[in-house]
């Protein structure tokens, strides 16, 4: 009975080992290089000016005003992550507790009752509409948001 469970032990542990050596190979090839990143800038509003050079208006989707983080008081990002992500500097991106929370939560009541994402994981999102679509609240998003 021993050699039988030291067996499967081992086997167990070879298939875990093949399984993360695939995800690392396979599961990042989607992800988008550090430089996009890096590189990214967001829309902003077009300004219509008059011949003068006047503003006189401004056209958007998105009424979204780029602010350097240093401009903004002391308290501002303290409150955002005390609101979105209070374990924002100690889990590295995804919050594994509050992955099998919502995970619970969810099966218990039968359909998405409860969210994980991260800051981070928003981040992605925003970062990659295309390959995150917003609309899309599946399993496999979610998975992608991580490897992102």
């Amino acid at each position: 009975m021993v050699a039988i469970l030291t067996a499967l032990g081992v086997v167990a542990m070879i298939v875990v080992i093949v399984l993360t050596a695939a995800y690392h190979t396979c599961g990042f090839a989607g992800c988008p290089p550090i430089d996009q990143v890096h590189g990214y800038v967001p829309d902003e509003a077009s300004v219509v000016v008059d011949r003068d050079g006047e503003e006189i208006g401004k056209l958007f989707r998105v009424n979204r005003v780029v602010v350097e983080l240093d401009s903004l008081p002391e308290h501002v990002p303290q409150a955002f992550l005390a609101t979105e992500d209070q374990d924002f500097y100690e889990h590295g991106g995804v919050d594994w507790t509050r992955v099998l929370g919502a995970f619970w939560a969810n099966l218990r009541s039968g359909g998405i009752q409860e969210g994980f994402s991260t800051i981070t994981m928003q981040v992605a999102r925003n970062l990659f509409p295309e390959r995150l679509p917003v609309q899309e609240r599946t399993l496999n998003r979610k998975i992608s948001e991580i490897k992102v």
